[in-house]
């Protein structure tokens, strides 16, 4: 229908936000803002009851394109809508809203200040807040791990804005000196996303980080994120080296086809997945399980007695790998803060040790951080240790 004729009235969601300029109105669930003036808020007021545009032309002395114009801004923004608005939010107003919208959004406290210009980065750190794949808590990782940064990493180069680096007393070593890190901020997901739609966002995310040149780090969320990231970062067939306490290989977790307890069922069927190899694994299964065609398994045991270059021997040479790491593979006695701990893993340092050879060793396109659930463990150890392991994937692969 033509706009001019189309009845419609102010949106119920339609709010002038508190503090804002006078003509300023936003839409309290699409989160769109429009500076409409105090010509527009007289304008609104005449769409208190459904009223079609053509009978408005008195405001604008006949000029009804003028008219038009700025009532297709307010339709856009969802401020007016149709006689049936919540038909009109899901057909209009959404897509309108995701038009709008950039991938990401920035991070109130980016890690390490923030000072580098997107272009000139070698590691791009990206948050994924998402935990509606079957866990509550890691969409508040990135968050705490941020926050924490900022207390623990404070060393910013007051004139550049650039990070100076980080001594690590336990072994002498500066950490990320001279680094260029640049923190995209998180994947900008839609109140309304269901599964796939958030998927398909994490997957775009990815790829726009992945084709600026450099190598990503994601700090999710739950485990169910890997998929879309790897798909978003792989451009040829990867292997997949995953730590973790559990395999994630059940068919259909929960009643749901994607689930974060069936990530690498998926990535196992996928073509873009030449390989998994599981580090750390010990939780508990039928007696009848056997490990799949093209997943080989190092449990938490078997690690206790392996140096890090015997792991690192067991993932194929001259393939591009993807490095997921569950924070959960930890032993809980060090990180506690985390949906479905299981006791008997290894220590921190020794998780970091095989990050670091693998980095070291193999091609290493992106790696991702999850399953860090904050409000799980309120003395922050987990998310201490989740830092420490972070710092040093970054260093690790700065000086790759």
């Amino acid at each position: 229908m033509d706009l001019r004729h189309r009845r419609l009235r102010l949106s119920r969601f339609a709010i002038r936000p508190p503090g804002a300029a006078a003509g300023v109105m936003m839409h309290s669930r699409l989160q769109s803002v429009v500076d409409v003036g105090a010509d527009g808020l007289d304008l609104l007021r005449r769409f208190a009851s459904p009223t079609a545009p053509s009978a408005l032309a008195d405001l604008v002395a006949g000029d009804v394109d003028a008219l038009l114009a700025v009532i297709a801004e307010l339709v856009a923004a969802g401020i007016l809508v149709g006689e049936d608005e919540e038909e009109d939010l899901r057909r209009g107003g959404r897509a309108g809203w995701e038009a709008q919208q950039a991938l990401l959004v920035a991070a109130d406290a980016p890690l390490f200040g923030g000072g580098i210009d997107a272009a000139e980065a070698e590691l791009r750190l990206v948050g994924v807040p998402f935990d509606g794949a079957g866990v509550s808590g890691p969409a508040a990782a990135p968050g705490a791990l941020r926050q924490l940064g900022a207390q623990s990493w404070p060393f910013i180069d007051p004139l550049s804005g650039a990070f100076r680096g980080v001594r690590d007393q336990s072994c002498g070593r500066v950490l990320l000196e001279g680094a260029r890190v640049c923190d995209h901020g998180d994947v900008n997901f839609a109140p309304w996303d269901e599964r796939a739609a958030a998927f398909e966002r994490i997957r775009r995310a990815a790829a726009w980080v992945a084709s600026l040149g450099g190598t990503p780090v994601f700090v999710g969320g739950d485990h169910s994120i890997t998929e879309p990231l790897l798909r978003g970062c792989a451009r040829e067939p990867v292997f997949v080296v995953h730590l973790d306490a559990h395999t994630d290989i059940d068919t259909d977790f929960a009643g749901a086809a994607h689930h974060h307890g069936n990530v690498m069922e998926r990535l196992r069927r996928s073509q873009l997945v030449r390989g998994i190899l599981q580090i750390g694994v010990r939780d508990l299964a039928p007696p009848w399980w056997r490990s799949p065609d093209r997943v080989r398994q190092i449990g938490a045991r078997e690690l206790a007695w392996l140096t890090a270059a015997e792991v690192v021997a067991r993932v194929p040479e001259g393939i591009p790998c993807y490095l997921t790491v569950d924070i959960d593979v930890v032993d809980p006695a060090e990180a506690p803060g985390t949906g479905c701990p299981v006791p008997g893993g290894p220590r921190l340092d020794r998780v970091v040790e095989i990050v670091e050879e693998l980095i070291a060793a193999r091609p290493v396109i992106g790696v991702d951080l999850v399953e860090l659930a904050p409000h799980l463990d309120p003395r922050g150890l987990t998310t201490a240790a989740a830092a420490h392991l972070l710092l040093r994937m970054l260093d690790a692969l700065r000086r790759r």
